[in-house]
């Protein structure tokens, strides 16, 4: 019984060894009658590749027994990837199928649906050995070494038509199989790439997340447009998937290196040259893989762009070596698995023709490269979504202490109302959750009011802590004279020390309309469309036992007195155009809703306030 199984072994083997080789074209070497001998022979497991500047054409001759059963008969190329070069096979001179077209107008094709053709009666007799020749033509690319799946050597069999469909098919089914897990992983990390790219778009998360999420997402797409052949034998032009694949590239070389650039804290140039390098190479790798004719330019650009690959792919391992060694604790574990990623794909690449490109795990088919990608892949999503989790969280409480300190400005700045003689309306618009403006609305003595509107320096979270202080002094002031309330604030804020400057204006309003004012370097309020005459002085917390002074104004009972702080003014639109004094004094007599929306609308960029008093008839 084993000596039965070894017969078509042994067979195919002697095939094999009568495997005979001639570079250049000539349709007579398909004779069935050629005399070969002088003919060169190469081993089963080597290809004959001809030379860069030659014309491309290689012959090989095979004899191959046929077995005494078995009609009608076909005969099969036994090949792992059924490279699409054009090729042409003849059986004792009768050409019997082919694939591609040749020069001048040659035509390559990603894999071939089938390398089985049938033999027309007569052609070759059961029992009889067949000469069998073979001739292809291989592109540029491969001639000068720049294409990874450079043409295989394979072997030739002749027998029974359906047993031969049967093997090919067999064959198929393996390969399929064979990448099949490799296929599922690629799909895996497209559902990943594209689960991740959709929770940074609903959470507007950082931005590594989005350079993450683009990179898992086209390596899937790229590493699956490499296995289409291998799991679709359609005979398609290869053109295509060649663009795709550059296309791909070009978007995940810039994510990975963006991804390092948001990750660690790296110099920007060494991201932009990177990022030049990573668009360069593949646009010359697909010029020189698509060449039909034999250029020293084209090959030349190949190889610079091989050269530039491994630069490429160096850059990345020395920016996270650098990282591992100089940069912050939480970021090493990041780029220590970035290293190893990336010297794994530097030596799988570089030396694939010395080291496995791939290993066999159970009859599947598992590229080096995409294994350690997987397994990066998944380390990084750990350390970022754990990363993530924890910046979440931070925020959280953050969001959470701004609520409580908005709640608690506007328990201290409440909106003002109405006091018996006059109405009075507010606006305040902080430029971000909490702001350091304020003001406060006071009675007076008999029918006066007393209105202090301030603009603490600084934005945000401090700038609300110094209102708070503000607004405290305040509520301890018993005094109604403008000058006496400044002066009391300018002590306190004096005391707390380190709370930065406050501009502020204090004015006692009676019903008759006069005015007492005093000004702490704030901004005039505004009567009857123009600033009162009042000479701003330093502002608060500055200089300890600054006097205030005071001075009296009338104004008509029609004009309406308005405050505003200097977001107003400070407004600017895209082109820098500030709002300005002019636009402010125009507006002055409208309500404090009006003039505050309409300063946002120009271009907000700090705390705004209007506090606007009429006097009631």
């Amino acid at each position: 019984m084993k000596i039965l199984m070894l017969v078509p072994f042994l067979l195919w083997a002697s095939a094999q060894a009568q495997v005979r080789y001639h570079f250049g074209d000539d349709p007579r070497w398909a004779d069935r009658n050629l005399d070969d001998s002088g003919w060169l022979t190469v081993p089963p497991d080597k290809f004959p590749m001809p030379a860069y500047d030659s014309d491309g054409f290689v012959w090989l001759r095979y004899r191959v027994p046929i077995p005494h059963e078995g009609s009608p008969l076909a005969v099969r190329l036994i090949r792992e990837d059924a490279e699409g070069i054009p090729d042409e096979v003849w059986v004792n001179g009768v050409r019997v199928g082919g694939h591609g077209s040749f020069p001048p107008n040659p035509s390559l094709r990603s894999r071939y649906a089938t390398v089985v053709f049938d033999l027309p009666a007569g052609v070759a007799l059961p029992g009889q050995p067949a000469w069998v020749a073979w001739r292809g033509w291989l592109p540029p690319a491969q001639r000068a070494g720049l294409a990874f799946n450079a043409t295989q050597p394979f072997g030739v069999e002749i027998g029974q038509r359906d047993l031969m469909r049967s093997r090919e098919a067999n064959a198929i089914a393996g390969s399929q199989l064979s990448h099949g897990v490799s296929a599922f992983l690629s799909v895996l990390e497209i559902l990943l790439g594209a689960a991740l790219l959709i929770f940074w778009y609903a959470a507007r998360s950082a931005r590594v997340l989005l350079w993450f999420s683009l990179f898992v997402l086209f390596w899937g797409l790229n590493a699956l447009v490499l296995l289409a052949p291998d799991l679709w034998r359609a005979n398609w032009s290869s053109e295509a998937p060649l663009l795709v694949w550059c296309l791909f590239s070009l978007v995940l070389n810039v994510a990975v290196i963006e991804f390092l650039g948001a990750a660690f804290d790296v110099p920007r140039w060494t991201i932009r040259a990177l990022n030049w390098t990573g668009v360069i190479w593949p646009l010359l790798q697909f010029l020189a893989l698509v060449a039909m004719t034999p250029s020293p330019r084209l090959a030349g650009a190949g190889k610079v762009g091989t050269f530039l690959f491994g630069i490429w792919l160096a850059g990345q391992s020395i920016l996270a070596a650098w990282v591992l060694w100089r940069g912050p604790r939480r970021t090493r574990a990041l780029a220590g698995t970035f290293v190893v990623w990336g010297a794994v794909l530097l030596f799988s690449d570089t030396l694939r023709t010395i080291l496995p490109f791939s290993v066999n795990v159970s009859g599947h088919e598992l590229e080096v490269e995409n294994l350690a990608t997987l397994g990066l892949i998944l380390v990084m999503c750990w350390l970022l979504l754990r990363s993530l989790w924890i910046d979440w969280q931070a925020k959280e409480e953050l969001r959470a202490e701004f609520d409580s300190a908005r709640l608690m400005q506007e328990r201290l700045v409440p909106g003002a109302v109405d006091a018996p003689g006059f109405r009075i309306e507010s606006a305040y618009l902080p430029a971000r959750q909490v702001g350091g403006d304020f003001f406060r609305i006071l009675p007076g003595e008999g029918d006066s009011v007393l209105v202090i509107v301030g603009d603490v320096s600084g934005k945000g979270l401090a700038a609300a802590m110094t209102v708070a202080a503000i607004v405290g002094a305040l509520d301890n002031e018993f005094s109604r004279r403008p000058g006496e309330v400044l002066e009391h604030l300018n002590r306190a804020l004096l005391i707390r020390k380190g709370e930065g400057f406050v501009t502020c204006c204090a004015v006692l309003l009676e019903r008759s309309g006069a005015l007492t004012v005093a000004n702490a370097g704030h901004l005039a309020p505004y009567a009857g469309g123009a600033e009162l005459a009042v000479d701003p002085e330093l502002p608060l917390g500055l200089a300890a036992g600054v006097r205030y002074g005071e001075v009296r104004v009338r104004i008509e009972a029609v004009e309406a007195l308005t405050f505003v702080t200097d977001g107003i003014v400070e407004a600017a639109n895209a082109k820098g155009e500030l709002f300005g004094f002019d636009r402010t004094r125009e507006m002055s007599g409208k309500s404090a809703q009006d003039i505050a929306e309409a300063a946002k609308a120009w271009g907000q960029n700090d705390d705004i306030t209007v506090v606007t008093v009429r006097r009631m008839e």
